[in-house]
């Protein structure tokens, strides 16, 4: 028989091993670097001449470079403008002297403005038309008319107001309105209003997004030059009964979009490769007016890092990648992941030390450094960049020390939970607006990866027709590129840095945050099962605080001849709205929608699991995502139309 003194010892042996086996568990499922952040190694590094680094910079290339790319046209994905800036960035890396410049493209489903005009029926015969801008899609929702127009009495009711609408006939009516009215659109509408359109004038991007719903309401919005606009209210005052027609033609369109991508030899380590990336391409609420100046400067920025290094090698080799599509849930980014580090880790993937990626603006001067994707919310992000880190740290003082300035940079948190899974003091407070970043695509498959953003700015002209280059205040970049420069300039020449300081990486996956493709059929229920629908439309967004205050974009797929879409590259355990569609090409009228009945298919409503559950699959078969053929019907005043009840419209995901 045990003594019982040894009894208790022997159960306090089996308890403190049950204890041990469980925090072995939790360490080895939990992020190691979050347990190096705490290290007080100190690293030794060459320190580099700053001052005449920073004298090298030229801010005048970047002023040009922004004035060229911000007079193409609109830099949406899709249109001319946007093609234009990827040849120009193209070109620019041939002349520094980059080799094997090319292109990368893939496909991206866009809203292309055709055209819309107002003209006024005259009763001599004499018709003057007046050009008009279409709003971005209320969902899949175009707002465009029949080709043969609609036509209607034109009112002007001022901010919308039921104040002013008060005794003007709406029901019919076109009616034409202050911009700047926040929701009061929906007001007209409510009482039997064909059309609006808003009269170009100053505003904000907070103001133009009152002007996109998150349900698929059918109603043409249009934007007028104030100019035009100022004739009309002209002839209003002399013919109250001012008959007119409108025409307004968007359409879904598959486009090719392309990344760019150049690449300077390191002089030490030419097979070891930092990838430098931004996006180059834009949104805007209006997509046809986007002059996107401030949207230029980080491609401007890329540009004249690409020639800084073209004549100053380094020792590490350097790739360069300018993104299209960052606005559409990281299209570009997602699609060089998966094509270079994926499917080519073996030959290229796994040479790649980290993503220096960046989005900076002149809004302000202050930097932050940030593993926040922006696109999908605080979802952890499995890196390991303790090493990283606290060099980082080092290389601050001694380019603070050299350039005799101390510089303001940003690694507090607001996300304390980001704070732990990017490494001690690297957040995600870049004030009200956060951006997508394209570090986030790399970072779900363990690419030791940040980005350097522009911190505490409200972006007021992001998505506006007022994002012009006279607004601009090149001097808030000194600092900024400054910082940004040194910083590059150091970890590129920084030898050992890889492996010593920035450890290797595997691609892996099974993590909440990590990289997971997803198949979807979308289908219709008739004949006793599920029949395919061939090139319905598949619209996704991401569910976040960010995306539901600020971004009104819906990522659209179009499904094959066997209804199938396939969508890689989303991080594990997402909030996504997902719905399905087919749009009538003559009117753009909704023919099927999403079936919330008996017979909708409801495998993909999946339950969050466990924050460190390593079980989860990389491929996920979602099922059925059914639709029916129906017609719409618009009921006013059920619930808020922007933030929308969950339960019915849209459907809400947890994509596991």
């Amino acid at each position: 028989m045990i003594p019982k003194l040894e009894r208790h010892t022997a159960n306090n042996r089996k308890n403190s091993l049950i204890i041990l086996v469980a925090l072995l568990i939790i360490l080895l499922s939990f992020p190691s670097f979050c347990k190096l952040s705490l290290s007080t190694v100190h690293y030794n590094y060459e320190i580099f001449d700053y001052q005449t680094l920073v004298s090298k910079i030229s801010l005048e290339n970047i002023k040009a470079h922004v004035s060229y790319l911000s007079n193409l046209g609109s830099l949406v994905p899709g249109y001319f403008g946007n093609i234009e800036a990827s040849q120009y960035i193209y070109d620019k890396f041939r002349e520094f002297g980059l080799f094997n410049v090319s292109y990368d493209e893939f496909n991206l489903t866009v809203p292309i403005d055709y055209g819309a005009h107002l003209t006024i029926l005259s009763r001599n015969g004499e018709n003057k038309s007046i050009p008009l801008y279409i709003f971005w899609p209320n969902v899949v929702a175009l707002g465009k008319t029949p080709a043969d127009g609609i036509v209607g009495r034109l009112v002007y009711i001022g901010d919308g107001s039921l104040r002013e609408m008060d005794s003007k006939p709406i029901n019919g009516s076109i009616v034409l309105m202050n911009i700047n009215s926040q929701y009061n659109w929906i007001n007209a509408a409510k009482f039997g209003a064909k059309a609006v359109i808003f009269v170009q004038s100053q505003t904000t991007r907070q103001e133009l997004a009152m002007k996109v719903l998150s349900v698929p309401f059918n109603f043409p919005r249009l934007l007028i030059k104030e100019d035009d606009a100022n004739y009309l209210l002209l002839l209003l005052e002399k013919e109250q009964n001012l008959t007119v027609k409108l025409n307004a033609n968007m359409k879904w369109e598959t486009r090719i979009v392309r990344n760019v991508r150049g690449y300077i030899k390191g002089t030490m380590y030419p097979d070891k490769f930092f990838l430098i990336t931004s996006r180059y391409d834009s949104f805007s609420y209006v997509p046809a007016l986007n002059p996107a100046a401030q949207d230029s400067v980080s491609p401007a920025v890329l540009l004249e890092i690409a020639r800084f290094f073209a004549n100053n090698p380094p020792k590490y080799s350097a790739i360069f990648v300018a993104f299209a599509g960052t606005y559409f849930n990281l299209a570009g980014s997602r699609h060089f992941v998966k094509k270079y580090m994926i499917e080519r880790y073996d030959t290229f993937g796994k040479n790649v030390v980290m993503v220096l990626n960046f989005d900076i603006n002149a809004y302000g001067k202050n930097l932050a450094i940030t593993s926040y994707q922006g696109d999908e919310g605080g979802i952890p992000a499995y890196i390991d960049i303790s090493g990283f880190v606290k060099f980082e740290n080092q290389v601050q003082k001694s380019i603070e020390e050299r350039l005799g300035k101390l510089f303001s940079i940003d690694k507090s948190t607001m996300l304390p939970k980001m704070a732990t899974v990017a490494g001690e003091g690297y957040g995600s407070n870049m004030g009200s607006f956060f951006p997508p970043l394209d570090h986030g695509s790399f970072s779900r498959i363990s690419v030791p990866s940040l980005s350097w953003v522009t911190a505490h700015t409200m972006r007021v002209n992001y998505g506006t027709w007022q994002d012009t280059i006279e607004k601009i205040n090149f001097e808030n970049l000194k600092e900024q590129l400054e910082f940004l420069f040194s910083s590059f300039y150091t970890f590129l020449n920084t030898e050992n840095i890889f492996p010593k300081i920035i450890s290797p990486w595997t691609v892996t996956y099974g993590k909440i945050g990590q990289w997971i493709e997803v198949k979807i059929k979308i289908a219709e229920y008739k004949e006793g099962w599920y029949q395919p629908v061939p090139n319905a439309i598949l619209a996704f967004k991401p569910e976040n605080w960010f995306n539901n205050l600020n971004n009104p974009i819906y990522t659209i797929y179009v499904a094959d001849k066997s209804g199938d879409v396939e969508i890689y590259g989303l991080s594990q355990g997402i909030n996504a709205r997902i719905e399905g569609y087919v749009i009538d090409s003559e009117t753009g009228d909704i023919i099927y929608g999403p079936d919330k009945g008996k017979y909708a298919f409801r495998h993909f409503e999946e339950k969050l699991p466990g924050l460190f559950d390593l079980s989860l699959p990389r491929f996920i078969d979602l099922g059925y995502l059914t639709i029916f053929r129906c017609s719409s019907i618009v009921l006013f005043d059920l619930e808020d139309p922007y933030i929308n009840s969950r339960p019915l419209v849209p459907t809400t995901l947890l994509v596991n």
